[in-house]
């Protein structure tokens, strides 16, 4: 099922009260508000090539993660990238958790509950950033003054979106998530409504640097090459949401911010381009990176060239997004 769609000529093509422009998305593509609650079949897939996009500033990468990060974009791409071995989150706090969990395995063979992941995660905020802003805004807007950061990471691990009632735990520590089944729309879903304020407390966390800087060593060490965030919250507080992923493989240094295509070969390893044969046939060829590659990946030939073009025009014809990652 789509989750975007192309927006020609301009984003204004495609009606607001079903589309939306999510942050660093190409120029003339726009996310669905309409998306099922549940997890797409395709992802979670280990070696699945999966539709994504992504834009790049035009003079810098991130500074706060490495690896590359990916839109799941499937009805506006057709940039497919290997998922290799991966795994699924509900956000980027989830990932947190599972993060720990998994080093608990490989480094002993232990199984910890959720509830022992969470107090771990919540020990390494702690340690570090002991006046963590989020939990301020997060224990104001919903938690209670007394919430720990615990607790804080707990709620935020279940999830943001769908029917988020009762504890959050299990007897035996394992998370209870929200519910949220059929039709996960933004903005006017009852279910919802039904979470705003807890929604909005909660958000900032998912957005946080420091989930980052807590993850990415641990995940670094595991056998995995991507993680998907299924409802991954877009940032400042807003209440949308896309699928996200992110590819740790390669250095810290690497971004998506790709200065030369040619001095990344293993990068450009990963992608094929899905080219149409017909009305509803398709066939995966191999990617020879397009001029805007290193703003806006996309494979020469492709449809998703054109609106790559776009953005870096829109870029630097407008001069902005200077500096940005």
């Amino acid at each position: 099922m789509a989750v975007c769609s192309r927006c020609l000529p301009n984003l204004q093509a495609c009606p607001k009260d079903s589309h939306y422009w999510a942050f660093r998305l190409p120029q003339g593509l726009a996310m669905l508000r309409k998306q099922p609650c549940e997890p797409s079949p395709e992802l979670g897939r280990d070696g699945a090539f999966l539709p994504v996009t992504h834009v790049g500033g035009p003079h810098r990468g991130p500074t706060d993660s490495g690896g590359l990060w990916f839109y799941y974009a499937r009805g506006c791409s057709d940039l497919l990238w290997d998922m290799g071995r991966t795994l699924v989150a509900r956000n980027r706090v989830h990932a947190a958790v599972l993060a720990e969990q998994r080093m608990a395995l490989l480094s002993d063979g232990h199984f910890i509950s959720d509830r022992e992941a969470i107090s771990r995660v919540a020990a390494f905020v702690q340690s570090r950033y002991p006046k963590w802003s989020p939990l301020a805004k997060a224990r104001r807007g919903w938690l209670g003054l007394n919430a720990s950061i615990a607790d804080a990471i707990a709620e935020a691990s279940r999830g943001f979106y769908g029917d988020c009632s009762g504890g959050a735990f299990t007897t035996d520590g394992a998370l209870q998530p929200c519910l949220c089944r059929g039709n996960g729309t933004h903005g006017n879903n009852v279910l919802y409504s039904s979470q705003r304020r807890r929604m909005y407390a909660l958000v900032p966390l998912a957005g946080d640097k420091v989930l980052s800087l807590h993850s990415e060593p641990l995940l670094r060490r595991l056998p995995l090459d991507t993680i998907t965030l299924h409802k991954q919250p877009q940032g400042g507080g807003s209440p949308l949401w896309t699928t996200k992923i992110w590819d740790l493989r390669g250095p810290y240094t690497l971004s998506r911010h790709l200065e030369n295509a040619t001095a990344h070969p293993e990068v450009v390893s990963r992608s094929r381009w899905a080219s149409s044969t017909g009305e509803t046939a398709t066939v995966m060829r191999d990617c020879r990176p397009a001029p805007p590659w290193h703003t806006c990946m996309a494979c020469a030939g492709s449809q998703l060239e054109q609106p790559c073009r776009a953005t870096v025009d829109w870029y630097f014809q407008k001069e902005r997004g200077r500096g940005r990652g």
